[in-house]
């Protein structure tokens, strides 16, 4: 086996990692990230309509998934956070913005993602389409939804 192969890859590490989430205070810092974040999401589900009507709809899956986490991540700009982990994303839902039902929804529609992502679990396209047709309708939208009427109270 080769040494550095096996130093680096096969053997336990510790490994120092830049915080999460990280305070701002800034007002036009909050509303620029806000704005950024909001806009991504609607690029994203833009994306994941699209792809839906590809030979790869189960890609709509993944490109929801992120629609709905830079959803959370603007509203956790307008509390005056800026986050870039998915279990962070998650715990501020939780326990910031104090809507434990939503970071339980986005929490399975990330173990949605990772099994689309690492698991394939591929049928056919008709299938698959149905699948994410329904992730898009039934939980990425009435999520992305729900955290614009609590934005629309907090603007």
């Amino acid at each position: 086996m080769d040494k550095e192969f096996e130093e680096t890859c096969m053997k336990k590490r510790v490994k120092e990692i830049e915080p999460s989430v990280v305070e701002i205070i800034n007002p036009v810092q909050i509303a620029n990230l806000a704005r950024s974040t909001s806009m991504l999401s609607a690029y994203f589900l833009s994306g994941a309509e699209y792809t839906l009507n590809s030979n790869s709809p189960l890609l709509s899956i993944l490109l929801a998934y992120f629609a709905m986490e830079h959803k959370t991540y603007e509203i956790l700009a307008l509390n005056g956070l800026k986050v870039t982990s998915h279990i962070c994303a998650i715990k501020g839902l939780s326990r910031v913005v104090k809507r434990k039902d939503l970071a339980e929804t986005l929490s399975r529609a990330y173990e949605n993602r990772l099994e689309v992502n690492y698991l394939g679990n591929i049928k056919t396209v008709d299938l698959d389409r149905t699948r994410a047709k329904n992730f898009i309708e039934n939980i990425a939208i009435p999520f992305i939804r729900e955290i614009d009427k609590i934005v629309s109270k907090l603007r």
